[in-house]
């Protein structure tokens, strides 16, 4: 059985794909930006909360923003790699 998986450098990731589970709307933000694209905390088609309690998902996004930063500082001394496994 050969084992598909796609890798993924942290250099490379230009942007995140967030979609929203009430509307399916789908917003594509610069990795290094989570932050800005959603300050309201809300979904930007239908304004459903991202999470309960309020700004949880800020806190969640704001982390992922954060660790991203950091990692691409160290990029001339630690290579990331995400590996993601491609269904047969």
């Amino acid at each position: 059985m050969v084992e598909n998986t796609l890798r993924i450098l942290l250099t490379e990731l230009g942007s995140v794909r967030i979609r929203c589970l009430g509307c399916q709307g789908v917003a594509e933000v610069p990795t290094n930006d989570l932050v800005a694209h959603f300050r309201r905390d809300c979904c930007p088609f239908c304004s459903k909360p991202f999470s309960d309690p309020p700004k949880l998902a800020m806190q969640a996004l704001g982390d992922l923003q954060s660790a991203y930063l950091a990692a691409q500082e160290l990029a001339e001394n630690l290579s990331v790699e995400f590996s993601v496994k491609l269904s047969n």
